[in-house]
């Protein structure tokens, strides 16, 4: 079917023989990575043409991501060009393209990024609806009113559910549209602060995706600005239910954080 490896994976599985009974007892499990091999077939116009381009495109300086649909569902694997093989036969042929990526992450990954705010939004009116109520303004002019189409809810708790397969990293990323004072993002009971005040327009990440975790502003690294009490350990998605809140040294102006919880399930296959 033109795909090695992405249904199965490859597990590790150390013991240590007992010394005073039969058997051995277990040391330890784990995952470990894995290479994925994609074949292909060339039935294109152009062939010269398109060759070229193949042979551009796998460059193994560059980070790869594989993209595969099956039965509906899409998961993509991300790693490092491992081998690469266009065929140099018949020329009357079509080419034939093999490559291999090592997936250092063993896991498949599902595309969807969770890219929302945390807080939530109750409707308030139905749509579509058109106000054809009108109000007249100084200039003497008349325009449509606007009507409460939902109200933000915060409680100061999000839950979040990851129905991966198996545990993942995130990134935190806060939007300012003001004034914010030492923001706090709290990851069931652990919690990361920034010690600095934030201005509208700038842009705060939290990166635990990255090996070590990163904190930047707008890009540029201010890990040392966080307290001394941020924990960095362990902060990851479980499976199942992760409970985050977020919050600033002046409450007043906690609305102004849009936080975003960024993340990709992994999964066992597909």
């Amino acid at each position: 079917d033109g795909l090695e490896n992405w249904a199965n994976l490859s597990y590790t599985v150390d013991t240590s023989q007992n010394v005073l009974t039969d058997g051995s007892s277990l040391v330890g499990k784990r995952i470990d990575e894995t290479d994925r091999t994609m074949k292909a077939s060339y039935h294109g116009s152009d062939p010269i043409g398109d060759r070229g381009k193949a042979l551009s495109f796998f460059n193994a300086r560059f980070t790869f991501r594989a993209y595969l649909t099956y039965m509906g569902r899409e998961r993509f694997a991300e790693g490092e060009l491992y081998g690469f093989q266009l065929t140099t036969a018949n020329i009357t042929q079509p080419m034939e393209l093999t490559f291999t990526l090592l997936c250092l992450n063993p896991f498949l990954m599902d595309p969807d990024g969770n890219d929302r705010a945390l807080t939530d939004a109750q409707p308030m009116f139905g749509f579509p609806y058109v106000s054809h109520v009108r109000q007249q303004l100084p200039n003497g002019e008349r325009k449509p009113v606007g009507s409460l189409a939902s109200k933000l809810l915060f409680d100061e708790q999000n839950t979040i559910y990851n129905s991966g397969d198996v545990p993942c990293n995130f990134a935190a990323v806060i939007d300012f549209d003001g004034k914010v004072v030492n923001p706090t993002i709290t990851k069931d009971g652990k919690h990361i602060t920034v010690m600095r005040e934030f201005a509208e327009g700038e842009t705060l990440r939290i990166d635990f995706t990255a090996a070590p975790p990163t904190v930047t502003v707008d890009g540029e690294n201010v890990i040392s600005l966080c307290s001394r009490d941020s924990d960095f350990v362990g902060m990851e998605m479980q499976v199942g239910v992760n409970v985050f809140t977020y919050s600033c040294e002046n409450v007043a102006n906690r609305l102004l954080m849009d936080v975003k919880i960024l993340f990709n399930k992994q999964y066992l296959g597909i």
